[in-house]
């Protein structure tokens, strides 16, 4: 008798698949909005739909996805909103809906928006302490929003809930934190015997 199984991932994600994914994400996480240059292990091409659940390998249905947050996510679809009556709600599909529909920053924070949003940010575990943590040091640094994110203010702007002149003391405070590590990184080597 034959016994099949099913792996997690079956189909191999070619590598221009791949790239057109990254590309369209800005190198950020689609969910978290961490950027892939400030992670030490690279990012997942995620199956927004798995495919185990009869989801395809093509494009409208991959998404960038940091190691947590595609981690956390695994196959699932779907998660309770107990606030909401204890109602099964759909996860965030980064392919269908666009995330400052269901989600806010509050500084390192990801508020929640919707059903939707409340979900996602329990099971993909948006605001625990540890990843609030790399947020929160991230934003100090000027690295947090992915930076593709900045280029524009307005949608910058509702991502964080703030005015755009908060985004251009942002942005410049950014550009300052960034030259400051440059030059401290420089004093440091330039100690080097």
């Amino acid at each position: 008798m034959k016994h099949s199984y099913n792996k997690l991932s079956e189909t191999y994600i070619p590598i221009a698949l791949r790239r057109q994914v990254i590309e369209r994400a800005q190198n950020c996480c689609e969910y978290c909005l961490m950027g892939q240059d400030d992670r030490s292990i690279d990012f997942a091409i995620d199956h927004v739909i798995a495919e185990k659940h009869g989801g395809e390998t093509a494009e409208p249905n991959l998404c960038l996805s940091c190691y947590w947050c595609n981690s956390y996510k695994g196959s699932d679809l779907s998660s309770v909103d107990w606030t909401a009556g204890g109602q099964i709600v759909p996860l965030f599909n980064p392919r269908q809906q666009t995330w400052t529909e269901h989600f806010r920053l509050d500084g390192a924070r990801i508020q929640p928006l919707t059903s939707t949003g409340r979900v996602t940010v329990y099971l993909l575990r948006l605001n625990a302490d540890e990843r609030l943590d790399e947020r929160d040091l991230l934003l100090a640094l000027g690295s947090y929003p992915c930076l593709p994110l900045t280029s524009d203010k307005a949608l910058f702007a509702q991502v964080c809930g703030i005015g755009e002149k908060l985004v251009n003391y942002h942005l410049m405070l950014s550009f300052d934190a960034i030259a400051l590590g440059l030059m401290s990184s420089k004093l440091m080597f330039e100690d080097i015997p």
